[in-house]
């Protein structure tokens, strides 16, 4: 009942919310009001300690590695840039363009299925602004 209700709907500091707003809300519903505090915390992630900036570009190696059929390969960037990662065998033709395009800064995991090629070495490249770096896997099946 309404009438017990003797609130201000904006009670109390709010300087995220306008009052057209929250009345809008008030008025809109269908039962009574529901009070709650907000939280509220960088959507960049800047703000987990978890989360940290490359201070340079690196290139890891695959894991696992040997590898039957897919691996993983993980890399950093401390920029946003065109990132190109490529698969190459022993004689230097591609086998694949794992990803291609521009990423942003941090830390980059991608899966490499080899499931299609035959038994061997085979090597990746990873080509990041002005960084190159190349990394050895092998494939057993």
């Amino acid at each position: 009942d309404s009438q017990h209700f003797n609130l201000s709907i904006n009670a109390g500091t709010n300087s995220a919310v306008s009052t057209e707003v929250t009345d809008a809300l008030y008025y809109g519903s269908d039962h009574l009001p529901v009070f709650c505090d907000f939280e509220f915390s960088p959507a960049s992630g800047l703000g987990d300690s978890s989360y940290h900036i490359p201070d340079k570009y690196r290139l890891y190696s695959n894991f696992p590695n040997p590898f039957n059929p897919d691996t993983v390969i993980e890399y950093e960037l401390p920029q946003s840039c065109q990132v190109e990662l490529v698969v190459y065998d022993l004689n230097g033709s591609v086998v694949r363009t794992i990803t291609s395009g521009v990423q942003n800064v941090g830390k980059h995991s991608v899966r490499f299925d080899g499931s299609e090629l035959a038994s061997g070495i085979y090597f990746y490249q990873l080509n990041a602004g002005e960084f190159r770096g190349v990394k050895r896997m092998l494939l057993t099946k």
